[in-house]
């Protein structure tokens, strides 16, 4: 996700793309790295700006890195395609617990990011997934984009409360 989109109630748990096949099928990307998320789950509201739409969900599966999600109420692909750039959220008080020093992606995403040393370098816009490690894309009020690998080496410090995220740049990571 680009930035904070859905109600501070919901935690988007995945974003449709299309539907998948001609039976009411969707195809999402999942917003969570936790895919048994899905296992046990009853409904699901679908949020897309600001109308909101309680789904029951009948079925899941993980394809390759997506998830396919079959629904009571969609019965056929017509319906499937409109649900297209959906997201797919529970209750936030519903959100599954982390362990020290892990975080959500939507608890980082705004978050204002400084050096070690003092020095602004802007708010975390959105986060890219990547095989290796995530990347936190960094936008300073000029526009200026910054790459910042999410590695211990780089984020020296989380702060949740403050909003708040210090890093240690690597040689040329800021040039």
């Amino acid at each position: 996700m680009n930035d904070r989109r859905w109600p501070a109630h919901l935690v988007a748990i995945a974003e449709v793309l299309c539907p998948q096949g001609n039976r009411g099928e969707v195809k999402a990307a999942p917003l969570t790295g936790w895919l048994e998320r899905f296992n046990g789950l009853r409904t699901v509201t679908a949020w897309r700006d600001g109308a909101e739409r309680t789904l029951t969900l009948t079925g899941w599966r993980a394809w390759r890195q997506f998830v396919v999600l079959r629904f009571a109420e969609i019965v056929d692909i017509g319906t499937a395609e409109a649900l297209r750039n959906v997201l797919l959220c529970v209750p936030a008080g519903e959100r599954a617990g982390l362990p020290p020093g892990q975080y959500y992606h939507d608890d980082l995403v705004g978050m204002a990011v400084v050096t070690e040393a003092g020095r602004r370098l802007g708010r975390v816009v959105s986060i890219l997934t990547t095989g290796a490690n995530d990347v936190f894309v960094v936008v300073d009020p000029d526009g200026r984009e910054f790459l910042l690998p999410a590695l211990r080496s780089v984020v020296a410090k989380v702060d949740p409360a403050a909003r708040l995220m210090v890093i240690v740049p690597l040689p040329g990571l800021l040039d």
